[in-house]
């Protein structure tokens, strides 16, 4: 209970009752130019609505997303599975068109790599 491990599954928790999860579904074709070594390849689910999409990054190397599939503009904010905060990404919602490169906002509050971004048509909560 002492482990880190610990307080970040309550992130996880929190992080999961903050969202509709059960309506994603992967779609890893969005995700463009993936790295071809598995263990650094970001992964990506989106709503049928195209409202919501989540995606985890497991470095800094930050990822390409067609945002194409979006119903409307996005707004991006990045999630600290460590600390189970926010941090600010794009200030102005990006145009839902094309591909957009991402990239975490520096080392989490672990000093780990991995972070999560979060994208949605709706305003931020």
């Amino acid at each position: 209970m002492a482990l880190p491990s610990s307080r970040q599954m309550t992130c996880l928790h929190d992080f999961l009752a903050s969202i509709e999860w059960w309506r994603l579904a992967p779609v890893p074709e969005w995700i463009r130019n993936p790295p071809t070594e598995y263990l650094h390849r970001s992964v990506l689910a989106h709503t049928a609505r195209g409202d919501l999409a989540v995606a985890y990054l497991p470095d800094q190397n930050g990822v390409d997303i067609d945002l194409s599939g979006f119903a409307a503009p996005v707004t991006t904010e990045w999630f600290d599975p460590t600390s189970g905060k926010y941090a600010a990404a794009d200030s102005k919602p990006v145009l839902n068109q094309a591909a957009h490169h991402f990239t975490p906002p520096g080392k989490n509050s672990a000093g780990d790599d991995d972070w999560v971004l979060v994208l949605t048509t709706g305003p931020k909560k």
